[in-house]
């Protein structure tokens, strides 16, 4: 039984109303990921630099264009966040709770008003988190399975933006049997690497020229399951959701 590293990093914010949610997937052997590990570290002593993220790797990437070099696979998930708070069948909690009076918070109308909204963005954190960042999750692990069968995975991701403790639970559930959440990204040079996938693919979305050249050079070779009908590459989480205008202007990777 062969045993991978599942690294994964987020570019944009679940919140968002205008922009897109991306989490890059990279699946390593522990072999190869020495190796990556060794270029990384070496990269960041030679550039004087503590981490490597997308912002620093595309103002001069050919300084550090060898980490994309090494054997790994790619899978992307896309999420459109404005879906979710448009979804009146799973929004009705929060606005319901919108509608309450103050009065029934308790309290002082500034301090009620408060403890509205942090009720608010809990709830609404639940929400994408067990619908939508689900998905991304079991999305990738039936992407990285369904052709060579059973591994032993490890996953490693950079410390979500919510829920820390349920992401973890809700990866286990979906066949991760490893999870870790990784506090300071910096020490793992997997996350960093997810970081500069997840960076370009957003980049290249707002059609900047240098992440799509980037993309077609070294990232796409990578991807898996491209041409997939079962599991597509990248995968748009609730695909039916997405309107003719956003499929076009993501039809930007084959």
């Amino acid at each position: 039984m062969s045993e991978y590293l599942i690294f994964s990093d987020e570019s944009g914010t679940w919140n968002s109303k205008s922009g897109y949610y991306i989490r890059s997937w990279i699946k390593i052997t522990k072999e190869e990921y020495k190796l990556l590990k060794k270029e990384v570290e070496k990269l960041k002593q030679e550039n004087n630099i503590k981490e490597i993220k997308w912002r620093k790797f595309s103002k001069n990437y050919k300084k550090f264009d060898s980490i994309l070099k090494y054997d790994f696979n790619v899978f992307i998930t896309i999420s459109r966040p404005k879906h979710f708070f448009e979804k009146e069948n799973v929004y009705n909690a929060v606005i319901n709770i919108k509608r309450m009076s103050l009065n029934k918070f308790g309290g002082r109308a500034e301090i009620a008003e408060k403890i509205r909204k942090k009720i608010i963005k809990t709830v609404e954190n639940t929400l994408f988190f067990n619908l939508y960042e689900k998905q991304h999750i079991e999305n990738t692990k039936f992407a990285f399975t369904k052709e060579d069968g059973y591994h032993s995975f490890h996953l490693l991701v950079d410390s979500p933006q919510h829920l820390k403790k349920e992401w973890k639970k809700i990866a286990k559930e979906a066949g991760f049997e490893k999870v870790k959440i990784v506090k300071d990204s910096k020490k793992e040079a997997g996350i960093e690497l997810s970081d500069v996938i997840a960076g370009c693919i957003q980049n290249m979305i707002k059609k900047e020229e240098l992440a799509t050249s980037i993309y077609n050079s070294f990232i796409k070779p990578k991807m898996v399951d491209m041409t997939s009908r079962d599991c597509p590459n990248p995968n748009l989480i609730f695909y039916n959701d997405f309107s003719s205008q956003e499929k076009s202007e993501l039809n930007i990777f084959r």
